[in-house]
């Protein structure tokens, strides 16, 4: 289980880098835009290095248990799908400011894309047990 839980942080840091990457490019660039993009855009690459955070202290942590670790992936599950659906109420344009509507995008996307990699993970560690 250690190595599917490596493979997970790798795919994990690979999508925060490429994340970080193409939000910042247009901050520097300055061609972020304002409003809606611009929140968008510095959410995602602080959502982003969070996710790098988190890798790095989970690279070396101890494997847990395949029980633990079954109640700890649906709690997340939980959570993922608490980011999408607090992302998508802040991106409701008549509710909220331009910047919450931006950064309500990109927690959203962010939720989502937590969500595939942990239910791919999930199911990876659902097959050890069959």
């Amino acid at each position: 289980m250690n190595e599917l839980i490596r493979q997970h942080l790798i795919r994990l840091a690979t999508w925060s880098i490429a994340c970080i990457f193409f939000s910042l490019i247009p901050i520097i660039f300055k061609k972020g835009g304002k409003g809606v993009l611009q929140s968008f855009l510095y959410m995602n690459a602080a959502w982003c290095l969070v996710n790098i955070i988190v890798v790095a202290f989970a690279w070396n942590a101890p494997t847990p248990q395949t029980a633990e670790f079954r109640e700890f992936m649906k709690l997340m599950e939980g959570m993922n799908m608490g980011y999408m659906a607090v992302g998508i109420a802040l991106a409701v344009p008549k509710l909220s400011s331009a910047k919450l509507c931006g950064a309500g995008w990109s927690v959203a996307l962010q939720g989502a894309a937590l969500y595939c990699f942990d239910k791919y993970l999930f199911a990876q560690v659902a097959s050890l047990n069959n």
